[in-house]
C-alpha cells in the first residue's frame, strides 16, 4: 500500500507521518523533500526558483518509483503545490499521477495555526501567509487535488483526527501495528 499525505507547509505532515511509522513499522515512511536531497536537489526556499521545479518532478517520480520497488508499503508526505519566495508552483497533474499512490489523504488544519507554526519553526523557511490567505490557498490545493484524482481518492482529515484515522486505515489493510499505547 502507498499512500500519500498532502498538505501545506507547517500542516503538520511530517509529525502525523513519524507518529505512523512509529505504530506502523511495516511501512516506510519518507517526504518529497527528503527524496529530492537523496539525488542533491535543492528543497530549501532560499534557493529553491521556479525554474529548479520542473526538474525536481521528474527526480522526485523516479526517486519514489525505486522505493516502491523494494518498499511494500509507503507513506510519503507531498505537496501539490510548492511556495517559493515569490510564487506558487503547481505540482503537475502528470507528475502527481505518476507517483502512482493507492490511497492519497490531504491533511486540513487550522489556518492560522499553521501561519503561527511557520511563524515560530526557525528549523524550516517558510513563506509567511496570513491565516486568511493560506485558508484561500488550502481550499484551492484540495480543489486542485479532487480535480485530478477525482473526489473518491482523497479522503480529506482534520489534523486532530488524522491518526488515528489513517492509523485505522492502515490496520484495516492489514498492516502489522507496533504493540504498545499508541503514540
Amino acid at each position: 500500500m502507498h499512500i500519500g499525505i498532502f498538505g501545506l507547509s507547517g500542516s503538520g505532515k511530517t509529525t502525523l507521518t513519524r507518529r505512523l511509522a512509529a505504530m506502523h513499522t511495516d511501512y516506510t515512511s519518507t517526504s518529497a523533500s527528503h527524496l529530492l536531497r537523496i539525488r542533491g536537489r535543492t528543497t530549501t526556499l532560499r534557493e529553491l526558483a521556479a525554474k529548479h521545479l520542473p526538474a525536481n518532478q521528474d527526480v522526485l517520480v523516479e526517486e519514489y518509483r525505486q522505493l516502491r520497488e523494494i518498499t511494500k508499503n509507503t507513506i510519503i508526505e507531498l505537496h501539490a503545490v510548492i511556495e517559493t519566495s515569490d510564487s506558487l508552483y503547481w505540482v503537475p497533474a502528470s507528475t502527481l499521477k505518476n507517483l502512482e499512490l493507492d490511497r492519497i489523504f490531504f491533511l486540513k488544519t487550522d489556518p492560522n495555526e499553521i501561519s503561527k507554526r511557520r511563524e515560530q519553526d526557525k528549523d524550516k523557511e517558510r513563506v509567511h501567509r496570513s491565516g486568511a490567505q493560506l485558508f484561500r490557498l488550502q481550499e484551492d490545493t484540495i480543489i486542485y487535488l479532487k480535480q485530478i484524482y477525482g473526489e473518491q481518492r482523497i479522503q480529506l482529515v482534520e489534523e486532530r483526527y488524522a491518526f488515528h484515522t489513517i492509523h485505522d486505515f492502515c490496520l484495516a489493510d492489514g498492516a502489522s501495528p507496533r504493540s504498545g499505547p499508541l503514540p
